[in-house]
């Protein structure tokens, strides 16, 4: 045990010999990685492929149809119903960029 703390006691007094190069290499990194974060740019993507199953969905809507249309029509379909206006609305009050506007004008750029 004794040999413990006189290795402990021997460290301590060289950290204590050295604890100027420590703080001014902290501050140094410190300054840097500021100066780095700082020069980050404040942009923010996001992205999302949806995969949508057209024949589970439209087809009981297209029944009474005499031919199902083609597999192009049908995704213009469910992208025009993806992008309707309600759905859209419905993803800014889900993620809070309605608050942020305060006239309808602003609403409607956001």
């Amino acid at each position: 045990m004794a040999e413990l703390m006189a290795l402990l006691l021997t460290f301590l007094k060289a950290i204590g010999k050295y604890r100027w190069y420590a703080v001014i290499i902290t501050w140094v990194v410190a300054v840097i990685g500021w100066i780095v974060v700082y020069q980050l740019p404040n942009d923010y993507q996001a992205s999302a492929r949806v995969y949508v199953d057209t024949q589970s969905i439209l087809k009981p809507l297209m029944s009474g149809m005499t031919t199902m249309p083609n597999v192009e029509q049908q995704v213009m379909f469910m992208r025009r119903t993806l992008i309707s206006r309600p759905n859209v609305e419905r993803v800014l009050r889900m993620v809070d960029l309605d608050i942020k506007a305060l006239t309808p004008k602003e609403h409607e750029s956001r």
